[in-house]
């Protein structure tokens, strides 16, 4: 039986992509969608951002999804955009972000 899925939203960020997809890769067995912005301007970081979660797909236990995005959305329209689609295909959910943020 495959668990509740999980929805991570991505953005230019390969390292917190990575630690939070290793922490899920010690749950059980279900469906996770990662939806990834596009770039704005740090087409570097974006790339490996996509890397992170295309290897992690490859090599994880779960069943993956990839949401990437050829142009940036924004929060406001990525976010919407990528429940949209998550909800279109799951009733029930738990959803991750991996953002940081400057609020100390």
């Amino acid at each position: 039986m495959i668990s509740k899925p999980i929805l991570v939203i991505a953005y230019n960020r390969p390292r917190t992509l990575g630690r939070q997809l290793d922490r899920i890769e010690c749950l059980d067995r279900r469906n996770v969608v990662i939806s990834i912005d596009g770039a704005k301007t740090n087409l570097e970081e974006s790339h490996a951002t996509i890397k992170t979660a295309e290897n992690w797909a490859l090599q994880s236990k779960h069943d993956v999804d990839l949401l990437i995005q050829r142009k940036n959305l924004g929060i406001y329209l990525h976010l919407p955009s990528a429940l949209n689609a998550f909800f279109a295909k799951f009733g029930l959910y738990i959803i991750i972000g991996s953002f940081i943020s400057n609020i100390p």
